[in-house]
């Protein structure tokens, strides 16, 4: 089956994951743009030549997942900084609808990301101005649109006028007429989703919040997906470089008339009902969405269940992962047995139920002790994805994809799941404050530039890798070898690395090939 893949950027996250994934079926066929062709973080991918290569490769595939922000934009972070053209955008849409009605077999599935607004100050991945003025745009828009639905406090109403004016005007203009643009590229995605030349559209909210303009361009989206029936055929919710797991996992469901019945098994009572960070919504609500991106139904128990899903989740409270090591918060073991979770995933691995896990209990990296109890008790090898990174949003829904397209636990699931802990649970978070604490500070660096020091950094961070997994995981290190690691930072930084290494599985080990 081929199936022509447009990531939303170059990173890791949304190529090699990917691909990584797909390569847990062997009836995959994932064709992808050459790197020299795609973004490199705020300079934008030579979109014209993508476009020639889709219309080259277009008439061999059956699937093509595609992606505004890259074809567009050039990439997802230059989607938040570009000055393009209302007849940018138009040809853009002509070029589309001209792709499906020359290659009337594809099956074209989107992206439609709305743009997002972080809370703080830093221009790593927004406009120059963000340094300064980030945090203010977000709080005076997020108390504005508070003010409009719910209202203020006299506090919040000082605030907001304080924030008001710390904002130069040609700042806001900027920002609010690139978001306006964006939003219409959005609402023209629907409307071809609407007209039958996209079959499905999946709206993920990056980094979203209960107020602000990310809320605010939700609720216009929204507006349109109802007033036009597009309910079953467009979805959203928190999320953004899981998309493309998640439209690959929804093309192969639906090319297999296939509905995967998913039951969730949460590691905390209140764990459903939390709300995550960097989220808008509750835990279950999430996890609702994202069944439905991928066509699939959540069951009530786990014997009418295709999939098993272990959602490891806070107990009261969600930190980032790097405080588990000196400043959990107790309810981490007060409001969660994990023992009890643990027993349940073993008994649906014995019943012989797919069991996949998605690692949420932090934000930004696994959670030491599930991965603990996970190799102590010999589930790991036994799950057909694991995941632990970045957003519970990104987390569920690369696990969830995982979940439905590996056909067996064979040395690819394996590896895949193995690229997860180190990347996920040891760099992200075990080791990587750590080293932005010390090695950093000594070598002039900082989290977000490495300078011209990233060979050094990276031969470190290696070697940090294999140290914790040989010898902190050692009774999985035994079963399954790590040889050969190279880490790469892919954007000069140290928010994610790029893993590359080989597995060496233990003679009489399972393996389904």
């Amino acid at each position: 089956m081929n199936i022509l893949y447009l990531p939303i950027d170059e990173r890791p996250c949304n190529t090699l994951v990917v691909a990584n994934i797909a390569k847990t079926n062997k009836g995959i066929h994932l064709i992808t743009p050459q790197k020299r062709l795609q973004e490199k973080k705020k300079i934008p991918a030579i979109t014209q030549e993508l476009w020639q290569w889709v219309e080259q490769e277009a008439a061999q595939c059956e699937g093509l997942i595609f992606s505004p922000e890259l074809m567009l934009y050039g990439g997802l972070i230059p989607s938040r900084i570009h000055h393009l053209s209302d007849e940018k955008r138009d040809s853009f849409i002509e070029k589309l609808i001209k792709l499906k009605n020359d290659n009337p077999q594809l099956t074209i599935l989107s992206s439609a990301i709305v743009m997002r607004t972080p809370g703080y100050n830093s221009s790593d991945e927004e406009p120059d101005y963000y340094e300064q003025y980030g945090e203010a745009i977000y709080k005076s828009k997020y108390l504005f649109d508070k003010k409009e639905r719910m209202g203020l406090s006299s506090n919040e109403e000082d605030q907001l006028v304080r924030l008001t004016d710390t904002i130069p005007r040609e700042v806001v203009a900027d920002y609010e007429n690139r978001r306006a643009y964006n939003l219409k590229t959005t609402l023209a995605i629907l409307k071809l989703a609407k007209d039958s030349v996209i079959n499905n559209v999946v709206v993920p909210q990056d980094d979203s919040a209960e107020y602000g303009y990310t809320a605010i361009d939700q609720k216009k989206v929204m507006t349109v997906i109802n007033e036009n029936g597009l309910g079953r055929s467009v979805l959203v919710y928190p999320g953004s470089d899981e998309v493309g797991a998640t439209l690959l996992a929804r093309f192969i469901n639906d090319t297999n008339q296939y509905q995967p019945k998913v039951y969730a098994l949460f590691s905390s009572t209140l764990g459903p009902s939390l709300i995550p960070n960097y989220e808008d919504r509750p835990f279950f609500e999430t996890l609702k969405k994202h069944v439905q991106a991928i066509n699939g139904k959540l069951v009530e128990s786990m014997s009418e269940a295709d999939i098993v899903l272990g959602y490891n989740t806070p107990g009261k409270i969600m930190q980032e992962s790097w405080e588990q090591e000196t400043n959990i918060d107790q309810t981490y073991y007060s409001f969660r047995d994990l023992n009890t979770f643990i027993d349940a995933l073993k008994e649906a691995i014995s019943a012989g139920k797919k069991v996949i896990v998605a690692d949420s209990a932090f934000s930004n990296g696994g959670d030491r002790e599930l991965i603990n109890a996970l190799v102590r008790e010999n589930v790991f090898l036994g799950l057909y994805s694991y995941k632990g990174w970045n957003t519970n949003a990104n987390t569920l829904g690369t696990t969830l994809a995982q979940g439905c397209i590996a056909d067996s636990l064979s040395r690819e699931t394996i590896k895949t799941n193995i690229y997860h802990l180190l990347d996920d649970f040891i760099y992200q978070a075990m080791i990587r404050m750590n080293l932005t604490k010390s090695v950093l500070k000594q070598e002039d660096l900082n989290y977000f530039d490495l300078k011209d020091k990233a060979e050094k950094i990276n031969t470190l961070i290696s070697q940090a890798i294999l140290d914790y997994y040989n010898n902190h995981l050692t009774t999985l290190a035994n079963e399954v070898a790590v040889k050969s690691l190279i880490t790469r930072s892919p954007w000069n930084r140290m928010f994610e690395t790029e893993l590359e290494f080989d597995i060496h599985i233990r003679e009489g080990e399972r393996v389904e090939e």
